[in-house]
This record gives C-alpha cells, structure tokens and sequence, in this order.
C-alpha cells in the first residue's frame, strides 16, 4: 500500500509540474512578443527641421531618432500641473546635494596628480628611449701626433663617455668601476706631407724584409748533397708562401716584356738573363725558388712610390699593416690591411690601458707584443717585475701557517723594476695547487689565518682546479677568500666552475679564469652574478693558436659563450637582471662579447657587440622553459634582441613534460635561432642526456595554441634526442586532436607518474 501511495504521489507531482511548466511557457511566449514590441528599433529619417524648443514633449513613447519630430506635448499633464507652477524645484533638486559632491570628486585628482612623482624611479627608464635616436656626441679638434718620427697635424674626433642607467646601477648590475672600450680618437683627416709619406715608405719596407734577407742568404742555389730545396721549402713552406705573395704579382708582370731585369742592382743585371729569363716554371715552387735567387738582387731603393691606395688610407689616418705589406705590379708599395696611427688603434689602446691600469701587475705594450705567452701565464710571471720566492719557514708572517715544502704552496713577492707613483709596486702572489691533496685541505685554514692576521695578499693562484675530481669542492675556499682582494687567478682543468658564485659580493680587482685544456668549449659556463664586483676580467693574455701542437700543454684565458643561473637567482627573481647585466649593460667588455668580440662603437651601439650564444638553466629544476625571460634591451629597443644557439634545461626521466600553458609562453620560437644554414646546428639540451620524448599536459586547464604548437615544435626540431614527429599527450581528445591535425605522431597516457 505504501508503495502504491509513494507512486500516486509521484504521478500527482509529474502531473502538476507539467501543468505549471505549461503556464510558464505560454507566458514567456507572450512576454517576448510584447518585449519584440517594446524593445524594436524604429529608424524614421526625416528632414531635421524641429528642434527641441522647450521642455514640455512626452519622451517615454519616442521612438529612437536622429532627430526630435513628431514627439507629443504633455498637455492633460501640464494643465494639472500649471497650478502648482512651480515646477521648476525639481530643476533645483538637481544641484541640490548631489551638485554640491563634485567637490569630492576633485579630490580624488590629487592622487591622480601625486602618482606622478611617486614613480621617481621611472623617468630614468623612459629617459634613454628617446636619446637612441639622438646621434652620440662627439667633439672635433685638431693634435700633433708623432707617426714613424714625424710630427703630423690631424683633425680627431671622440665620442662622449658612456653613462648607465641609474636603474641598472640601483640594481648593481653595473661595473662597481665603469669600463670604457672606446677610449681612442677616430682621426678623420691627416695633413699627409712628403715627410711623411717617406717614412711611411721605409716603415712599409721593414714588413717587405722581415729577415728574408737572413733566411736564405746562405741558401745554396743549386741543389747538393746535403740539401735539396724542395725538402727545404716543404718544412717551411708557411713561411715561404708568405713572402712570395709580396711579390708574386710585381714579378709575373715585370717579366712579361723583361722589364724586371730595370728592378736589380746594376752588377746583378747580367744575372737576369743568365738565370732567370731561363728558369723553366711549371708550379709555384718553381716561382719559389726564382723569388730566393731574384729577391737577394733587387735594390731596394727603387721601391720608392706608394700606391694610391696606400696614400688614400695615409689621409685617412691609416698606415700599412707590417704584415702585409706587397709590391704591387707596378713596382709600388702597397697593403692587404692597414693599421691606425697609434693613439687611433681602438683594440691596441683599450689592450694598452687594460695592461697598464687593469692590471694589478701591470706594464707597457707594444703593438706587436701586448699579451703574456703561455708559458709566462702558467709561471706567474709579468714583464717589467721581478719574482723571488718566500720561504714561509724563513719569514715571521708565514712561519705559523703549516706550510711544507711538499703541500704544493708557494708564496712570491713580486716587484716592480722601476718604481712608478701612485702605482702597485710591490706585492704578495701565493700559488696553491689544487692537485696536491694535502696542501688543498690546508688551503682555507691558511686563508682565514692570513686574513686574521691582517697579512695584505696581492694574489691567489689556485693551480690545477678540478684535475683529480671534475667536482672539487671550491665554493668553501672561495667564500674564505678576503671582501676585498686586487688579484684571483683561477686555473680550471675540468668545466665546473660553480664555485665562482660565491664571488658575487667579494671586490676584484682583476679576475684571470685561465686552463690548460680546450679554451673554446661550449660547456664552459659561469653566473653572471660571480663578477658582480670584479673590476676587469683579463681578456688580454694568450688564446689559443695554431702556433702550438695540441699535444703541448698550453696555459690561456677561457672563453666563456655560455651563462648559467642557480635555483636562488630563479627564487631571488632576478635572472632578467643577470641577462641584461651580459647582453647589455655590461656588454662593452669584451669578457661578455662571448666568441665574436665587440661591434664598431661597443660602448655606445651594444646591439653590434656579439654576446654568449648559451644559456644553461639546468640547475633551476622548476624552469622548464624561456617564459618570462626578457632577451630585449627594454631601456634601449634600437638594441634589438639576443638570441640563443643552446639551451640547457632540467630534465631527470627519459620523458621532458611541460604543461600547454607552459609552451604557449615559452618563447622558443622568437628567442632559439633558427635560420639556416646551420654550422654549428641550434640545439636544446636537457641536463641528463638521456631525454627522449616530450610529452604534453594540461593539467592548468589552458588549451594548446598556435604560439604554443610553434613553441612545441624548435622544441622537438631542435631538443637533443628527440624525435622531430612525434610527442606524448594526456589522453585529453581535444589536446591529441590539435596535435594530430598539425602532423605530429601522438601517444596518449592518463597516466604520467613514470615521468615524474
């Protein structure tokens, strides 16, 4: 009974909500029809000759109107109303209270107006932006310089100094000293004498000589026993075809109709028609040796005409490059190259500042001898002082240090040869040896007792980093190192140069990063933060050549083409500042210019400097991609943007997963170079090496877009094991769907703990 009750009810309740959802219905249809009614627009375009003339119309039943015809006066209303003519109190109602408010409302407009002042900091952004397209300043004058001995008047011209942005220095960001790279005047005109083009000549001579005359004055000129001349000249052969290019052209056409033989010291004449005219050519070791036995007998004082071209670059303040200096067919003297006056030789300038001033040891420079060679790298040593070692045993401030003769420690007092003012001329180098196990764990004791004791130490030279373990505990030794210290010259034998961070608040003078291995590798990373307060990074000593055989263990400077930031900048915030510090503020060293070196005005136009083409964000494990980062100068546009050839990113599975919300902002596409051809080729590692899939998840909710695909794809192009065609995805149809339609193979999961 209960049941049948239960249903009776049930059916009475059905039949009542069908009976009431009819009713409803039937309203609502004739609702809409009333409102279709009400809430239609009536165009009615019409002469617009009537005007609202007062204000007695009924405007509730107008119909909306580009003009005021044909509304009906409110005549029943205004007869009722006229008695109680005042009708105007509803007009003053109006300005009543609420008129009196706009006092208020005026009151909010200084908060407008004190907005203004509070962003002090801003001005100083927006400042920069119109000045790019200001021309840089420059001022003219006219000097005397001394070229090859001989004093010349010029009109020279120099660039402004180069001034930071005061938010970049509220950041610190900027060079705690600022560098300049520009510090030479550009001489746009020479008063070129006869003076001077002589001994511009005769400067250009040396270059033709360059010990030719003492390399094959003993030379036999038949083949002996003892010597054959091709043997001779396949051991040196470098050497030879140098010498015969300044000449090849001169003699190929002088002897086309024996004009050559005019060319040769008068008791050498005869020897042209008995030796030369006859010499059979048939390859240039054939021309070779005709250059040995014509060269000796040429006189040189007939070479006594610059070439045009040579007398062009002399106005413009260029003279003939040593090097590579010819004879044209002319019989002129010209050049491949040419070198500016000194005073004008941006490079050679900044070098010879940064030798003479950067440097805690520092010395004077010639243009062709500015660097330290290997050798004197790896010793310690710097022309112009002397080195004597210390006994620690012997010396009151060493004696307690522990210090054996076995530990790999030296201590080393170097000394200026001739003292200079205001100058370093004296100071304490000690070099500790990293291979030496037991002098590198006395090596932060020794630190912090030196420090204790108030000893100055000039220098520390760590010796051998990373030789016996790539992962050599460093970051302590550094962090004991004193706050302020003129020298730190670090000799890495593996990659790792984390360590270095703990430089980031320490004042350096001058910092050395030097190795005795491969100098160029891609691997070689540092944090922009590690040189915060370092004054100069050397970038003048030895870097690799073709001089040396690779079996020679060669001490150079590195070079850095990769930066790299730690989990505490990403969770500091401040990783945007760490690239801007290298791709812009600080780009005017070279030690940021990464390989390619500077642009033609480094100071003013850094957009032209080269810069790091990696970026290692390997130890931040919750980056997964560019998003965020800003790779443009913000302050500067005319800049333009840095763009990266390798990327490394955490990765600890064998599947790379990142989020659609992810990828649609990862900036892959704009910031990863992608034009070919590619030498190398761009590549996007991930820390493990062992990444072979990506796979795509939306676990915030966001659809996969075009961007994002764009994104998607230079990741699988160009991600280091990865296969170009094919991706992962959670198994969402809509997401597998999009991938597919763009070509890509799909393989779903809904599971993604294995990737984890």
């Amino acid at each position: 009974m209960g049941i049948i009750k239960k249903k009776k009810t049930k059916l009475a309740l059905v039949g009542s909500s069908a009976f009431v959802g009819t009713l409803v219905t039937a309203a609502s249809i004739w609702y809409l029809s009333q409102a279709k009614r009400t809430n239609s627009v009536n165009l009615d375009l019409r002469d617009p000759q009537m005007k609202i003339q007062k204000g007695d119309l009924d405007l509730n039943n107008a119909n909306p109107s580009v003009t005021d015809q044909n509304i009906p006066k409110i005549i029943k209303i205004v007869d009722e109303v006229k008695p109680p003519e005042p009708k105007p109190t509803p007009t003053p109602s109006i300005p009543k209270p609420p008129e009196v408010k706009p006092e208020p409302l005026p009151k909010p407009k200084p908060p407008v107006v004190t907005p203004i002042p509070t962003p002090v900091p801003k001005p100083p952004v927006e400042k920069p932006k119109p000045k790019e397209n200001e021309e840089i300043k420059v001022t003219h004058n006219k000097r005397k310089i001394n070229i090859f001995g001989v004093d010349v008047e010029v009109d020279v011209e120099e660039s402004a100094k180069r001034v930071y942005n005061p938010s970049d220095v509220q950041k610190g960001i900027t060079n705690v000293k600022p560098y300049y790279s520009e510090i030479a005047f550009k001489i746009t005109n020479v008063e070129v004498t006869d003076e001077l083009i002589k001994a511009n000549m005769e400067h250009a001579k040396q270059g033709l000589n360059h010990n030719f005359d003492k390399s094959i004055k003993d030379l036999p000129e038949e083949d002996t026993e003892k010597f054959k001349f091709k043997e001779h000249l396949r051991n040196n052969r470098l050497w030879f075809e140098k010498q015969y290019f300044k000449f090849r052209d001169f003699i190929n056409k002088q002897m086309q109709n024996d004009n050559l033989v005019n060319w040769f010291k008068e008791e050498d004449k005869q020897y042209y028609w008995d030796k030369i005219k006859p010499m059979k050519i048939e390859s240039i070791d054939d021309e070779i040796k005709r250059l040995v036995l014509i060269y000796p007998r040429l006189d040189m004082s007939k070479f006594n005409k610059l070439s045009q071209n040579a007398e062009s670059y002399l106005r413009k303040g260029l003279t003939a490059s040593e090097d590579n200096v010819f004879i044209n067919e002319n019989g002129e003297i010209d050049s491949r190259s040419f070198s500016p006056f000194p005073g004008s030789n941006s490079t050679f300038e900044r070098i010879r500042r940064d030798n003479e001033e950067k440097r805690v040891f520092g010395f004077p420079s010639k243009i062709d001898d500015w660097k330290r060679a290997p050798d004197t790298v790896l010793q310690g040593n710097y022309p112009g002082w002397t080195k004597t070692e210390i006994s620690p045993n012997n010396d009151e401030r060493f004696k307690d240090l522990g210090i054996n003769n076995s530990d790999g420690i030296k201590i080393h007092e170097l000394k200026r040869e001739k003292e200079e003012a205001g100058k370093l001329n004296k100071g304490i180098v000690i070099t500790i040896d990293f291979a030496n196990e037991a002098g590198y764990q006395k090596t932060r004791q020794i630190i912090k007792q030196l420090k204790e004791k108030n000893i100055d130490v000039t220098s520390y030279r760590f010796l051998n980093v990373g030789k016996i373990d790539a992962n050599q505990k460093m970051g302590e030794i550094v962090q004991e190192l004193p706050d302020t210290l003129p020298q730190l010259e670090v000799f890495f034998e593996s990659t790792n140069t984390d360590a270095l961070k703990y430089l980031e608040n320490k004042n350096i003078k001058e910092l050395s990063l030097i190795t005795t291995g491969n100098s160029l590798r891609d691997e070689w990373t540092i944090n922009p933060f590690a040189l915060k307060k370092v004054e100069w990074v050397n970038t003048v000593d030895y870097n690799v050549s073709s001089d040396y055989s690779k079996w020679q263990r060669i001490a150079t400077r590195i070079t850095f083409d990769t930066i790299g930031f730690d989990q505490e900048d990403e969770d500091k915030g401040r990783i945007n500042d760490g690239l801007r510090m290298v791709y812009f503020v600080r780009n005017n060293e070279p030690f940021f210019q990464g390989g390619f070196g500077p642009g033609l005005s480094p100071d003013h136009k850094e957009g032209e400097n080269s810069w790091p083409l990696g970026l290692d964000l390997s130890k931040i494990k919750t980056r997964k991609s560019l998003r965020g980062l800003i790779f443009n100068d913000e302050l500067k546009p005319s800049n333009g943007k840095r763009m990266l050839k390798r990327l490394t990113l955490y990765n600890n599975s064998n599947v790379f997963e990142i989020d659609a919300e992810e990828l649609n902002n990862a900036q892959f596409d704009g910031i990863m170079i992608t034009q070919q051809p590619q030498m190398p080729r761009t590549k996007i590692f991930f820390s493990n090496h062992a990444t072979r899939n990506v796979r795509v998840t939306m676990k915030k909710g966001q659809m996969l877009t075009e961007q994002g695909y764009r994104n998607l794809k230079i990741l699988l192009d160009y991600g280091e094991g990865l296969d170009p065609r094919q991706v992962k995805s959670e198994n969402i149809p809509e997401l597998v769907s999009f991938l597919q339609n763009h070509g890509l193979i799909v393989e779903t999961s809904s599971e993604d703990n294995e990737y984890n």
